[in-house]
């Protein structure tokens, strides 16, 4: 059921498999391997393990640079399900992914990502008490990772207009989930004029009707005029054939790996466009799981007003950078690219001269081991 490849002190991928409940999953784990891996669980119909695999470790990478934008003391974690989400999910697929979980001893803590509900998590956490986002912690992140992106669209506001007011301001959401919903409503609550796209029609005309929205073709989405384009649902967006086609003055969202490529946001700069990195503005569901995980190991109690309040602070961190962008003349890619890749190498660094001092090993199930 069991297996893993080999790995540097930097990564890790564990691969489980158990034909009886369907599962086929892999956990990836990127950066200081000394800390936890804080992360979300997804299930997706890939049309191979290679791909699910890829996908794994490109998702772990990214949480991996969220953790160290915001730093906080984890490392990148992923859980990647391949399989229809709509036939898959049974308590025996639970069960067996509780174990699988569970056998990693506290070094991934799971959470709620792309097809996964509160009442999975609920299930999940009767199987493992390594997971976060359950009903009686911080619940759906959703609306979380909605007010992150919010403070950071003001703070790009703030950069691009000299006002934080979005009264008026046109918002394009790209993704009716639960993300893009919570983001709408706070949203239409500052008068915003939005527009919704999503490749379920309903699930666009529904958020489109409760909050006033015109509803765009998914198709046209990113060549749609608008000030602001949000970005909300799976990645990447932004890509050679597209960039060129955004008539919007900001980018910011929630969606991960928003580029195809880094080089991407250079582009965007030179275009006069400010984009603030993914793994800036969609960090607030990571706070929020964060904050659950403290309160899971006894140091404090969950408390979802802190989190909010930590949540709201991205404002300033994202302003932050913007304007050391500006007075280094500098893409803001490149200014957060470099600050979250030397934090997170600072990591690692230290993570490999604590395994070379140690010479203990913690076993990370049958075949694999994780220096401490």
């Amino acid at each position: 059921m069991f297996t893993t490849r080999p790995f540097a002190h930097r990564s890790a991928m564990y691969q489980f498999r158990d034909d009886a409940s369907g599962l086929n999953a892999r956990i990836a784990l990127y950066g200081a391997l000394n800390r936890p891996g804080l992360g979300g669980i997804r299930i997706l119909p890939y049309a191979s393990d290679a791909e699910a695999d890829a996908d794994a470790e490109r998702l772990a990478f990214a949480m991996a640079r969220k953790a160290a934008a915001l730093n906080l003391p984890y490392c990148g974690g992923k859980t990647v399900l391949r399989g229809d989400p709509s036939r898959i999910k049974s308590p025996a697929l639970w069960k067996a992914l509780g174990e699988a979980i569970n056998s990693l001893k506290g070094v991934y803590i799971g959470g709620e990502d792309v097809n996964m509900r509160l009442a999975d998590i609920a299930t999940l956490s009767r199987e493992t008490r390594h997971v976060v986002g359950t009903p009686d912690g911080c619940g759906n992140p959703a609306p979380y990772t909605a007010l992150g992106v919010f403070r950071a669209m003001k703070a790009s506001a703030l950069h691009r207009y000299g006002s934080t007011v979005l009264r008026d301001r046109r918002v394009l959401i790209q993704g009716a989930g639960s993300v893009g919903m919570a983001l709408a409503e706070l949203l239409h609550g500052e008068g915003a004029v939005l527009s919704i796209c999503d490749i379920d029609p309903r699930s666009a005309h529904a958020l489109a009707e409760r909050y006033a929205a015109r509803v765009i073709d998914p198709a046209r989405a990113i060549a749609t005029p608008c000030e602001i384009f949000c970005p909300c649902a799976l990645g990447p967006v932004i890509t050679a054939d597209t960039v060129n086609s955004i008539t919007a003055d900001i980018i910011v969202g929630a969606a991960n790996n928003q580029l195809a490529e880094t080089s991407l946001g250079r582009h965007l700069q030179a275009r006069g466009i400010t984009y603030v990195p993914d793994y800036l503005a969609n960090a607030g569901g990571l706070l929020a799981g964060a904050g659950e995980h403290k309160a899971r190991r006894g140091l404090v109690a969950f408390d979802p007003a802190a989190v909010k309040t930590e949540i709201n602070r991205m404002f300033d961190l994202v302003a932050g950078y913007l304007k050391q962008a500006e007075t280094l003349d500098l893409p803001v890619i490149d200014v957060c690219e470099t600050f979250v890749s030397n934090r997170l190498e600072d990591g690692i660094a230290a993570s490999e001269a604590a395994a070379e001092k140690s010479s203990s090993l913690v076993p990370q199930g049958p075949h694999g081991w994780l220096p401490l």
